[in-house]
């Protein structure tokens, strides 16, 4: 979480609901509400039902939408 003081871009997270390579709350969800506080755009989305590896091979068409539609919507 040091590093977190860098980032001064919008910043995009995705987590697979069942992910279990880290904890969400501890990890992507604490460095989101990290930039919040700081006033750096972010977005955070948890994609149900799938676990880390089905995010990159099995339903990557739902992280590449929020991706799309994160940079459609913030990125202007």
């Amino acid at each position: 979480m040091t590093q977190l003081k860098r980032i001064k871009v919008p910043s995009l997270f995705i987590a697979a609901e069942n992910g279990h390579m880290l904890n969400k709350q501890e990890n992507s969800f604490a460095a989101h509400n990290i930039l919040k506080q700081r006033g750096i755009l972010t977005v955070y989305h948890v994609i149900p039902e799938i676990d880390h590896y089905r995010i990159y091979f099995g339903d990557y068409e739902k992280s590449s939408k929020l991706t799309l539609n994160c940079l459609v919507n913030h990125l202007k």
